[in-house]
């Protein structure tokens, strides 16, 4: 999305009106790319000028999603917004006014915030936003802030400690930490794992540099921390700072997440724990076969979590025991 949307009337440069349907759009475009085509207008400034008008217009309005995106933020800066003290738009204004709308829903209802979002729309105002709004919902919901010219560098640099990175998005072959559970964790450990592991990793930094990391709660008892070192490289001290967010976490919710003597493995269609020492015992005795799936807490990169995460007991370093 382009934060200068408000100020281009997309449908206008492609003389459609706002009902169109995809069709007349395209049909609307192809027409006027055809008439300042480059190629047709060699040397002309304001037709190249034009064609690129056209085309950012075509791509906004011919894309289901940011011609919504875009119809959303149009009606936020439309007429509603433009008279304050009869001086027209005042963005100053506009912010104050959507501080006080995210304000009053909150106190309407609890279910439109959660404490993650608090914290960045509380990060946002104290990085120079002046008031801001979410659009969207679930999945495609964003935030929208309103923001001071002299204040946007600034409002940059912090936005990246806002948002954590998607898992799925984080490299294969970034580092991964992986910390384990003796059982199943609850709804309310999740809640507590999300909320502290989120405002931990975007404000995880090496040697005062950002880093690219994310976290995933795998089978419902697995704690999964990775970071992109192509990005920044991690340093012995951020590890550590890490190593104290899972004894936090720990502490809270009652359980050993760093406990290192622990394997989970699979039991009819069930995990289970046992202690290093008694998976000894039990493979001394042959009750514990070598074709029983255990959960390899030891693989160091995102790759290998997808690929040796699960393994036969005989393919992994505990074959050693048989």
């Amino acid at each position: 999305m382009s934060r200068d949307w408000l100020d281009k009337d997309f449908y206008a440069i492609l003389g459609v009106s706002q009902d169109s349907t995809s069709d007349e759009i395209k049909k609307a475009y192809k027409k006027l790319a055809r008439e300042n085509h480059p190629d047709l207008n060699p040397g002309d400034i304001e037709a190249e000028k034009r064609f690129k008008e056209i085309s950012e217009a075509s791509s906004v309005l011919a894309d289901e999603k940011k011609r919504q995106e875009y119809d959303q933020i149009r009606a936020m800066g439309s007429s509603g917004f433009g008279g304050f003290g009869g001086q027209g738009f005042n963005v100053d204004d506009f912010g104050d006014l959507l501080d006080e709308s995210w304000k009053k829903k909150k106190e309407l209802s609890k279910n439109i915030s959660s404490e993650y979002i608090d914290e960045i729309y509380a990060k946002a105002l104290n990085s120079g936003a002046l008031g801001g709004k979410i659009l969207g919902a679930g999945g495609g919901g964003f935030f929208l802030f309103y923001v001071k010219k002299d204040k946007i560098n600034n409002f940059k640099r912090s936005l990246k400690n806002f948002m954590i990175t998607d898992f799925k998005n984080i490299p294969d072959d970034s580092r991964v930490w992986i910390y384990q559970s003796n059982r199943d964790f609850t709804d309310l450990d999740i809640k507590i794992i999300k909320n502290k592991t989120t405002f931990f990793i975007d404000n995880w930094k090496a040697h005062g540099n950002d880093l690219q990391a994310s976290y995933l709660i795998k089978e419902r008892r697995f704690l999964v921390i990775a970071v992109n070192e192509k990005f920044n490289p991690i340093g012995g001290c951020s590890i550590d700072y890490s190593l104290q967010l899972v004894n936090d976490i720990s502490n809270t919710i009652n359980l050993d997440l760093l406990d290192r003597l622990l394997v989970n493995y699979r039991s009819e269609n069930k995990i289970k724990s046992i202690s290093l020492k008694d998976l000894k015992n039990k493979i001394k005795n042959r009750s514990f076969l070598p074709e029983t799936i255990i959960f390899n807490t030891t693989v160091k990169t995102k790759k290998e979590l997808s690929t040796d995460f699960e393994l036969k007991i005989s393919s992994s370093w505990l074959s050693k025991f048989f």
